[in-house]
């Protein structure tokens, strides 16, 4: 089972991973067998492009307003970025400006200005907990608006570790929200007897590795399934309390625009 994770705005890609998640448990869930189970889940470099746009490039006009002194004389602003990969590292090329001056009165003497490009070269990895995805700059390069390294002050260069690799290692794909929405929706969905299982089976998930391809970054998802317990034979399900339904009404929300995305999503393929 391969699940892939689709580019689109930042609320449907967490519908989409809400879904792979659900899709990997429901047909673990199914297997008597007890077992460790792993999913590649690939993020194709678009994915990681939007979720870069949304974490990082938060101000108007998809900008990343980084540093500013306030004074018009010190700033470093980033725009325009793009992902792709290079060997085993993850390459983001962004566009980007600054100027490091000393303000004296409404003057700025001893300007440095800069207009280029930056790349960022980073490796994916996991969280302590094995529940995000998260990146670790190796390497950054600065190069002018005709991709030339020429001479970069070293005041420059010292804006970009300062504000610009922290700031792109602090990028994550978190899945503790989509889990707990599972945790929230499926003992919904399945028979009462299984509800423990599941809850076993969502405990136990976890990313297991991330490797960068050309495309983007693989990750395993994890999880174990025990095995199940024959059934002496079914019982009628009791009725939803109000509670449980007002649970149901609230999940669903959240999962009937996904679903209505990916049946308008498969039409247009076929």
């Amino acid at each position: 089972m391969n699940l892939a994770v689709p580019a689109t705005s930042d609320s449907v890609m967490m519908r989409l991973l809400r879904a792979a998640l659900c899709a990997a448990l429901l047909v673990g869930a199914g297997t008597a067998l007890g077992r460790e189970i792993d999913v590649p889940l690939r993020f194709d470099h678009e994915f990681i492009r939007q979720i870069v746009l949304a974490q990082v490039y938060t101000s108007a006009g998809g900008k990343a307003f980084l540093w500013d002194d306030g004074t018009g004389c010190g700033y470093l602003t980033l725009r325009e970025p793009a992902v792709n990969s290079t060997g085993n590292r993850l390459r983001i090329v962004t566009r980007g400006e600054a100027r490091v001056g000393t303000p004296i009165g409404d003057q700025c003497f001893a300007a440095i200005q800069w207009d280029g490009f930056i790349e960022i070269l980073e490796e994916p990895k996991l969280s302590d907990d094995q529940h995000e995805l998260r990146f670790r700059v190796v390497e950054s390069n600065l190069y002018n608006t005709e991709w030339k390294k020429g001479s970069v002050t070293g005041k420059i260069w010292g804006l970009v570790k300062q504000y610009v690799q922290p700031n792109f290692e602090a990028v994550r794909v978190d899945l503790h929200a989509p889990l707990q929405d599972l945790r929230d929706l499926l003992p919904l969905i399945v028979a009462r007897g299984d509800a423990e299982r599941i809850a076993q089976i969502l405990e136990s998930v976890h990313l297991a590795a991330a490797t960068p391809t050309d495309t983007g970054v693989t990750a395993s998802l994890a999880f174990t399934v025990n095995p199940t317990t024959p059934a002496a034979g079914p019982t009628p399900e009791p009725t939803l309390t109000s509670e449980e339904l007002q649970r149901w009404e609230a999940s669903w929300q959240r999962w009937d625009a996904f679903l209505t995305f990916v049946i308008t999503d498969r039409k247009s393929v076929v």
